[in-house]
């Protein structure tokens, strides 16, 4: 049941090359967060850099140094999500589930309204919380200079 919400169709979702940030086209921010995956997890603090690209390109990625807790892709026909500490690596077709908040932000890094049931507020131009009212994830941070 769980692999038919992450696909369409039969075919296998081809796995993402890595994104090159220094081709033309690419927007990058970086910056500092909290993340919590559900109500209840453990909040981690760490950097994040969030990238939107050409063609409806973007790249994410949140570590805590000396590794990477997760990092997303995608280029608005196939995405992924990936957790490198527990080997676990998440793809589909066309839209992500609106579940993931690392890819809900990087959508509203590059001006989009996140998705239903995420509820997003910035207190100055720096600040930000992005929110599930569903599962309680939520990512608070503020972004560098």
């Amino acid at each position: 049941m769980v692999a038919g919400l992450f696909s369409t169709g039969c075919t296998t979702v081809r796995s993402l090359p890595a994104a090159d940030l220094a081709e033309p086209g690419w927007q990058i921010r970086q910056g500092q967060a909290l993340w919590r995956g559900r109500t209840g997890a453990v909040e981690l603090a760490g950097e994040f850099l969030v990238a939107v690209g050409p063609g409806g390109a973007w790249f994410v990625q949140f570590s805590k140094v000396p590794m990477t807790v997760t990092q997303a892709q995608g280029d608005g026909r196939v995405w992924q999500v990936e957790y490198p500490a527990v080997r676990r690596t998440l793809r589909g077709h066309g839209a992500y589930p609106a579940g993931f908040a690392w890819p809900q932000f990087a959508s509203w890094v590059a001006g989009r309204t996140p998705g239903n049931g995420w509820q997003l507020t910035t207190p100055d131009a720096q600040s930000f919380r992005l929110e599930s009212r569903v599962s309680g994830e939520h990512i608070e941070g503020v972004f560098a200079p």
